[in-house]
């Protein structure tokens, strides 16, 4: 009996498994052959995306026990059935496991930048602190972390907004044509320099110049630009004539310059000049908090060049995207985004819209997250976590031995002897009473300690007689 949907023999495989054949009923009515299921009439396109789901299952139980992901100390091979409980996820339709791309999103702040971590607020903090003054800027940061949005932004926050922003790579420089594309010619100056050029320099004149990948500048140019930087004049190839320019040099690059200085392969000089205030873009794995705006911004971005509307987007899909390393940054989750905004059948974004070698990839760094974790846990000496746990029931009692012990549910005798195994004195039994009225807090069972710990008594530690009355500095 054919199947009806007319797909694929992989579809006709999993129509058979599940039962969604055809059979004639005495009045003709076509039925499942699954007793008291719907008509195939009935069944929806979520039936065909969970074929597609098997189908990409069945491929990865061959690829995957062969693909081994390194991570830190550790070595994860990903099995089928992690890859399998990943895509399994996603054929759960419930209202639970769908997130509003809207309510994901986040208005972009200066220069596009999309974020509200720690790291991000702190870049953006530098930006806006140096953005109003002329200085040379360098920004460093990993490939595809966004220096280019950060370029952009001490531009337009800068004291020459109206004006060019030239951005220039340094890699795309030709040998014996460098200094030409940097500083210009005039008509003549060498063999086949039949008009004069003007130089990346001359058109940033009265705005700002981006020398991207500064670590690539060849040593020869590195002496001249550290002189353009000290005196701000330009001399062009074949003329003998100076140009003072009012340009602002911003450097990027995603290279150690104080390794490559160590190495003879940049200049310190040059290196003092432009790193006169830099700015660390920080990698997207450092800024995991910004993952899902950043998604939801790069859904609507594609939505608008695709003429797509997807709206929604799987929560196991953000889940996925929070515990992956992203060794491309910023970049790699745009890729990873258009990839699936392409690929969505409907208004959502699901696991089977994913590549399988991403979700393989996530999935490694999932398991390697939780054996690190795990690895941690257990590498912690039991004796701290006892002794941690007495002083925060210490002073949540406010030193009263007895309520101590209730709150750890054992007997006196049971906490006087930990108290003497770890060396507290009623010395110290006094100042977490202090500490504890102090603080102007109740610590519940287990939970974090509100207090300074530079406040903590010392176990152990000789004290001298008057201090236990003394405060601590800061």
């Amino acid at each position: 009996m054919p199947c009806q949907f007319g797909h694929s023999s992989a579809h006709h495989t999993y129509t058979q498994r599940h039962g969604l054949f055809q059979e004639a009923s005495p009045k003709g009515t076509a039925r499942r052959r699954r007793p008291g299921g719907p008509t195939v009439a009935q069944v929806s396109l979520r039936g065909y995306r969970n074929a597609l789901c098997d189908i990409r299952v069945a491929i990865l139980r061959v690829i995957a026990p062969h693909s081994l992901t390194r991570a830190g100390t550790h070595r994860v091979a990903v099995s089928p059935r992690a890859i399998n409980r990943e895509v399994e996820i996603s054929k759960s339709n419930t209202a639970a496991d769908w997130i509003d791309i809207e309510g994901l999103a986040l208005p972009a702040g200066c220069g596009g930048i999309v974020g509200r971590s720690p790291a991000t607020i702190a870049m953006i903090a530098a930006i806006v602190r140096l953005a109003p003054y002329q200085g040379t800027v360098l920004v460093t940061g990993e490939s595809g972390a966004g220096k280019e949005l950060v370029t952009r932004a001490l531009h337009e926050m800068g004291p020459s907004p109206n004006g060019p922003l030239v951005p220039f790579n340094c890699s795309n420089l030709v040998e014996g044509l460098a200094e030409s594309q940097l500083f210009g010619h005039v008509k003549g100056a060498f063999t086949d320099a039949r008009e004069a050029s003007t130089g990346c320099f001359r058109q940033a004149n009265g705005g700002t110049l981006v020398l991207d990948e500064i670590g690539e500048l060849p040593l020869g140019m590195q002496s001249k630009l550290l002189r353009v930087t000290e005196s701000g004049e330009i001399q062009q190839v074949g003329s003998a004539e100076t140009i003072k320019l009012t340009v602002r040099m911003i450097a990027a690059t995603n290279r150690d310059l104080r390794a490559m200085i160590k190495a003879g392969e940049f200049r310190a000089g040059l290196y003092y000049r432009l790193d006169v205030a830099s700015i660390r873009v920080p990698p997207l794995r450092d800024r995991i908090e910004d993952v899902a705006p950043l998604a939801a911004h790069f859904v609507e971005h594609y939505n608008r060049t695709f003429g797509k509307r997807i709206r929604l987007i799987a929560r196991p899909v953000i889940d996925l995207f929070r515990t992956y390393r992203w060794p491309g940054n910023v970049r790699e989750l745009a890729h990873v985004i258009e990839r699936a905004v392409l690929l969505s059948e409907n208004d959502r974004i699901d696991l089977v819209d994913l590549a399988e070698e991403f979700i393989q990839a996530a999935t490694a760094d999932r398991l390697v997250s939780a054996a690190t974790q795990s690895d941690a846990v257990r590498s912690r000496p039991l004796d701290d976590v006892l002794k941690d746990t007495l002083q925060r029931s210490l002073i949540e009692a406010q030193g009263d031995c007895a309520r101590a012990a209730q709150l750890l549910g054992i007997s006196r005798p049971a906490i006087y002897r930990k108290i003497a195994r770890f060396g507290i004195s009623h010395t110290w039994l006094r100042q977490y009473r202090r500490l504890a009225e102090g603080g102007g807090a109740t610590l519940a069972a287990g939970s974090e300690c509100p207090l300074n710990p530079a406040r903590l008594p010392v176990v152990g530690a000789v004290v001298s007689p008057g201090s236990a009355n003394s405060t601590n500095s800061d």
